[in-house]
């Protein structure tokens, strides 16, 4: 959920930076000294990133460990991510490609992974995914601070 990062304010790293690797979007520093930073992934209940498809950028969604998704833990248990679409009649499917959609804190077009499942719940109306991330949360060794947005 978090980790630490062998970079701190001397080296420019600033709290709300983004965290990436090779492979994609890890989180955001959460907390940041002299001389290391403190880091939160996605798999942080603190932590939610709103995204888009690849296929279609008005399919957008939010990706949240705060979700009322049944089972979540069996996903998080597993590396894998979930939220859900802000419209239930999104055409999503398994390997439809996420990406940061720009809004919030995320630049947009960071790579986020691919979702792995649909769950429609027609009791409370909406529409839950479970996307497989690009990065590998238990084997982050090197990563990219990038500055963070000024949203204000």
């Amino acid at each position: 959920n978090s980790f630490k990062i062998g970079a701190g304010s001397s080296d420019g790293v600033k709290k709300e930076s983004i965290v990436v690797n090779g492979n994609g979007l890890v989180g955001m520093v959460h907390e940041v000294s002299k001389d290391y930073s403190k880091a939160i992934s996605l798999l942080d209940t603190k932590s939610s990133v709103s995204f888009k498809l690849m296929k279609n950028p008005n399919f957008k969604g939010v990706i949240t460990q705060n979700s009322t998704l049944d089972d979540k833990e069996k996903y998080k248990n597993k590396g894998f991510l979930h939220g859900y679409m802000f419209e239930t009649s999104y055409n999503v499917l398994p390997g439809d490609v996420v990406v940061t959609s720009g809004l919030g804190l995320y630049p947009e077009g960071i790579p986020i992974g691919e979702i792995d499942q649909v769950i429609d719940d027609k009791n409370k109306s909406m529409k839950y995914v479970v996307v497989r991330p690009y990065a590998d949360f238990k084997n982050i060794d090197d990563v990219k601070i990038i500055e963070p947005r000024n949203i204000g």
